[in-house]
């Protein structure tokens, strides 16, 4: 479980570790406090002795939530809602060194009006794509720093044995029960439309009064079932976006686009870039510029082919492992490059 979860361990230890120059005493300010990064952030500070301010969903189970997080080691748990001047009130002169958003939009600017004089705030995820609103007294005259946060990246700057070393830290804290994480496991072998469709609404679940929310956590297990399952996991999300309840609203058209008006397709990867070289410099994987040469495989048109195929997606994974390139998530960007995803 802890494994499948590894990504938001690391970052929750990335975050105290890297950003706001924290020592004991000091305070934190995040949304999101109870997914799994929060839950992570919220057992950090109490070891680091770091006060936690917490927000979280203003519904039905706050309660619930505030009991749970509090056990964790939460210092305050408070509603995450747009009553800016509640927060405020709450807060008192507890002035946090560093405020961290998973939310972004009205969300991450209520934080950033909490934080003190030349505190920090670091993103680590949006997914509404908005990014906070910033009022220019805060970066002028408070000395706000503004920073952004990718795990992958991190890893891609600082390499492999510095990644190993931080788990090995980690792992150490899990196993000595110093790090917990309330969520569930699903094996992805383990999938149907049904433990499918039970994983995605964990995620979107309303917090009760009873129990705590806990979001399922996918396993793939090794590198080479991975890279199968991840498209079947595709195929089946895929079949299952005609079967929306039918109360459920239909999402907002993307900017720029009129409801029920088509939104203009991506052109094609060879319309894009010249070859394969060109796209990989702006995939900012330029590292691998060589093997695409070596096995002449730099024809954009020869890429679409294979994608095109019935299975095709899958074939270029495989082409692109047994190039040399290693890591999974570098090679389906270049897959969503070339099929005109990214």
């Amino acid at each position: 479980q802890h494994l499948a979860c590894s990504r938001a361990l690391c970052t929750a230890y990335r975050l105290l570790e890297d950003y706001g120059g924290l020592k004991p005493g000091d305070a934190i300010i995040q949304n999101a406090a109870d997914q799994p990064v929060g839950q992570a952030v919220i057992q950090l500070c109490k070891m680091l002795k770091i006060r936690s301010i917490n927000l979280v969903t203003d519904d039905a189970g706050f309660d619930r939530t505030r009991d749970v997080l509090t056990e964790l080691g939460a210092t305050h748990v408070l509603r995450d809602n747009a009553k800016t001047s509640e927060l405020l009130d709450a807060l008192g002169q507890m002035m946090p060194r560093l405020a961290i958003d998973g939310l972004g939009g009205d969300h991450g600017r209520r934080m950033m009006l909490a934080l003190r004089a030349g505190g920090a705030f670091v993103m680590h995820s949006l997914p509404n794509g908005q990014v906070p609103a910033m009022s220019p007294s805060l970066l002028m005259y408070q000395q706000i720093s503004l920073h952004g946060f990718n795990l992958a990246q991190w890893v891609d700057e600082k390499g492999v044995d510095e990644y190993m070393q931080m788990l090995s830290t980690i792992g150490e804290l899990v196993q000595a029960g110093s790090l917990n994480l309330f969520t569930r496991t699903l094996r992805v072998d383990e999938l149907n439309a049904a433990t499918l469709r039970t994983a995605l609404a964990s995620h979107r679940a309303v917090q009760d009064g009873q129990t705590f929310r806990e979001r399922t956590v996918l396993v793939f297990g090794d590198d080479g079932g991975a890279n199968e399952a991840y498209f079947d996991l595709q195929a089946k999300l895929h079949q299952m976006q005609p079967e929306k309840e039918a109360d459920e609203p239909p999402l907002a058209p993307a900017t720029g686009v009129p409801t029920g008006a088509a939104a203009a397709p991506r052109p094609r990867a060879s319309e894009r870039w010249a070859d394969a070289t060109a796209m990989l410099a702006d995939l900012k994987l330029e590292q691998y510029a060589e093997q695409f040469v070596e096995e002449e495989m730099t024809s954009l048109e020869l890429l679409e082919d294979i994608v095109s195929r019935g299975d095709g997606e899958k074939e270029l994974m495989d082409a692109l492992k047994e190039m040399g390139i290693k890591k999974m998530g570098h090679r389906q960007a270049i897959v969503g490059a070339v099929v005109g995803k990214l």
